[in-house]
């Protein structure tokens, strides 16, 4: 689902913090703005034409760039980067995280490339599989810009800046870790941490991750994403674990920003069948694209 806010040049002085009522959910209509968007942050697309725009609850200052689309997360964008607001962009709009876990490097790459071959363009390489840096850092010198390289698994600040520097676009974490979410904050990368409770989505949230990861998905299942989103429709959430074929339509329909999905797609490598990964690739991506347009 994708939304178009414009923003008109505005009748009267605004600051560039100046609150604006009501103006997040749904269609706002006065002197100085008309617009309309979604409340399904970050992904939502924004299509910057006068001098102001709203994002979140706020009118900014458009920035001195050439028209362009990109998508935002619900924050002001003087205070994220662009590259931050165009990986989760990227990640709403394909829908789908590959989460590799291998035995060794070199089935971590291929599981990659395999994933890649069938079309998806968000791989998360965890920090379970032996020299996980290394195989990051490999992939972002031979990937091209449509592929996201993130890092899963991610315990500690000293891992995330680790992989950071190897190349991770977003940093993904079984649970939060508020040291952890400090410094992908610190350096703007997409910082991403498990959560199972209100509770723990709240704190998420706190801690100012951008996405929560359903996790264990195997055991909230779909029903969770959608009790959460009732109190909290402003937490964006993805589950991990327990996502198959069968049950994508049920996460999407249920609130789920993206998937992220595991063993039910790269069994294969356990066999060396890296084309089975590909054909599931494909299906995974298809069921994504056809659980949206319903």
């Amino acid at each position: 689902m994708n939304a178009v806010l414009t923003g008109i040049e505005p009748q009267h002085n605004l600051a560039e913090t100046d609150a604006v009522p009501s103006a997040a959910l749904g269609r706002f209509q006065d002197d100085r703005v008309h617009a309309q968007h979604s409340s399904w942050f970050p992904g939502t697309i924004l299509n910057f034409h006068g001098t102001w725009a709203l994002v979140g609850q706020n009118f900014i200052r458009r920035p001195k760039l050439p028209q362009r689309i990109i998508a935002a997360n619900i924050v002001l964008l003087n205070f994220m980067s662009i590259a931050k607001i165009e990986v989760l962009g990227k990640i709403v709009a394909s829908g789908l995280v590959a989460v590799i876990r291998a035995e060794n490097p070199d089935q971590a790459a291929r599981i990659a490339d395999a994933c890649a071959a069938g079309g998806i363009t968000a791989l998360e390489i965890t920090f379970t599989v032996p020299g996980a840096a290394g195989v990051i850092e490999h992939l972002a010198k031979k990937c091209s810009n449509e592929i996201l390289l993130g890092a899963g698994t991610v315990l500690d600040p000293e891992t995330a800046r680790i992989a950071i520097l190897a190349g991770a676009q977003f940093v993904v974490s079984p649970a939060l870790n508020p040291e952890t979410a400090r410094l992908c904050n610190r350096y703007q990368v997409p910082y991403m941490p498990g959560a199972a409770t209100i509770r723990e989505v709240v704190e998420a949230m706190e801690c100012g991750a951008d996405i929560m990861k359903a996790f264990p998905g195997e055991i909230l299942g779909p029903a969770f994403v959608k009790a959460v989103k009732g109190p909290l429709p402003q937490a964006q959430l993805m589950p991990t674990g327990g996502v198959s074929l069968e049950n994508v339509a049920d996460w999407i329909h249920a609130g789920s920003v993206a998937i992220g999905v595991g063993g039910n797609l790269t069994a294969g490598a356990k066999t060396g069948d890296f084309t089975s990964i590909t054909r599931l690739a494909r299906q995974f991506v298809e069921k994504v694209k056809e659980a949206r347009a319903r």
